[in-house]
């Protein structure tokens, strides 16, 4: 008798006929049909279009500043500030050119100057008549008064006094003049320049005016759009809800697909009725009873179908977790054994099932 692990060439019994019967829960059964009515009733839904706004509308204050903007443009064209200010300049202009005539000498002469004239005057003659006296004294002291020489001096005295007092009213007239012409320089000077400023001052206060409006409505702009924020994100709060609200009973069913999907399904019994020559060569039984439990790995994990076993760690109830290949299989498997977890395994066929349903244990390939 040969070895059971040897290749060996023979013929064996198989079974030509057999059966596996499974078991599904009632309750899950129940769950299933639920999700299914659920599922049927969800899809025949129609579709609902969201009525409310999902746009935030302007603000009151972005609309005042848009109002104030628009009022701003061409404002300042249509001012008539330039009008304003060329007049000004051509009044600047023509006080420029203006000329100081005898005319304008009386209003700015000083009108203290005749004053001043006539007590210089008073103080020649006055000096003249002293002179006068004197030579008179000493005409008569030398016996010539009312003679020739007494006439001729006193007709010069009075020449000299005649032009002397014409010199001073020269003088002072000529400095009054001098004086005026000054004053109306500075005067015309001054008038100009107002001209010119007022030229200057009227279009730049007319566009800081403008720089105002366009600044409060800046302003305006800022907070209502800080007010139509908050509104947009309430909007989209609302949207976001009411997406919720239509994908609640989606999601429920999703998840309840879910949880179906690890269905607690148990095979069990075989029955098997009549037999079948069937020869055998090159791989020992034992080898061909892995190779089929090597295309059943997620359920066989009987340790004698399983070699190069590794234990690699725990799992969180305590149950030992190895990496082996089933023989005659290179293919590298991650589970339990069967002979560990008695509660949880069942016999197909003499060797060990597991339900890895009931074990915290994920049965994968590693490679």
């Amino acid at each position: 008798m040969g070895s059971l692990f040897k290749p060996t060439s023979t013929i064996v019994q198989a079974p030509s006929q057999g059966q596996v019967q499974y078991e599904i829960p009632q309750y899950f059964k129940d769950l299933q049909e639920s999700v299914f009515q659920r599922a049927n009733t969800a899809s025949q839904q129609p579709f609902q279009a969201y009525t409310g706004d999902r746009i935030a509308e302007l603000t009151q204050l972005q609309n005042a500043a848009i109002n104030q903007a628009q009022t701003n443009l061409g404002q300042f064209g249509a001012s008539g500030v330039i009008p304003q200010a060329q007049q000004r300049v051509s009044a600047a202009a023509d006080i420029a050119g203006m000329q100081f005539t005898p005319q304008m000498a009386q209003q700015y002469m000083n009108p203290y100057t005749q004053q001043v004239t006539n007590a210089a005057i008073r103080n020649l003659q006055e000096q003249s008549a002293l002179a006068s006296q004197g030579q008179r004294a000493q005409a008569v002291q030398s016996g010539a008064f009312g003679g020739t020489r007494q006439g001729i001096q006193e007709a010069v005295l009075q020449a000299e006094t005649a032009k002397k007092a014409g010199d001073i009213t020269a003088q002072l007239q000529s400095q009054a003049f001098s004086e005026a012409a000054g004053r109306f320089a500075q005067d015309r000077a001054s008038a100009a320049a107002g001209q010119m400023q007022a030229a200057q001052a009227i279009p730049a206060l007319q566009a800081q005016l403008g720089q105002v409006g366009l600044q409060e409505a800046g302003a305006a702009s800022q907070f209502g759009g800080l007010q139509q924020a908050v509104e947009q994100q309430k909007l989209l709060e609302g949207y976001r809800d009411f997406i919720e609200q239509q994908g609640f009973e989606r999601g429920q069913l999703g998840f309840l697909s879910s949880i179906l999907t690890g269905a607690p399904i148990r095979s069990y019994g075989e029955e098997r009725s009549g037999t079948v020559g069937q020869v055998i060569g090159g791989t020992s039984p034992f080898g061909q009873i892995a190779g089929a439990a090597g295309a059943l790995a997620p359920f066989f994990s009987d340790v004698r179908l399983k070699e190069n076993i590794e234990l690699v760690g725990q799992s969180p109830s305590g149950i030992n977790i190895y990496e082996f290949n089933y023989i005659n299989n290179p293919d590298r498997y991650q589970g339990v054994m069967a002979q560990e977890v008695p509660e949880a395994s069942f016999e197909v066929d003499n060797y060990l099932v597991v339900d890895y349903g009931k074990v915290d244990v994920e049965f994968k390939k590693v490679n």
